[in-house]
């Protein structure tokens, strides 16, 4: 598993989503991280819109993503721009 984690925060520009969704599920990660590394895979190809689709709806799920999700961006494992285009969390509304 720990190499399905190194791999998926290593993903970079040219990354093929299914790809890295094999290879997540190979590694014996949890749906959420394969569905993140799916994510990844796509902002780095400059889908940053799907990418958001995605993480928004493990955002909705459990809110802390969210901050995980933006320190990728700080880390640069995920690129700048895709925790702005994330759904609204809607605690407390």
């Amino acid at each position: 598993m720990a190499a399905g984690y190194r791999r998926r925060n290593r993903i970079g520009p040219g990354a093929n989503p299914d790809e890295e969704i094999a290879a997540a599920r190979d590694a014996g990660l949890s749906d959420d991280d394969i569905a993140t590394a799916a994510a990844f895979a796509h902002a780095h190809n400059g889908d940053l819109e799907r990418a958001a689709s995605a993480l928004s709806g493990l955002v909705a799920e459990e809110p802390l993503w969210r901050t995980a999700f933006e320190r990728y961006e700080e880390l640069g494992v995920l690129p700048a721009g895709v925790v702005a285009r994330l759904v609204p969390d809607t605690i407390g509304s």
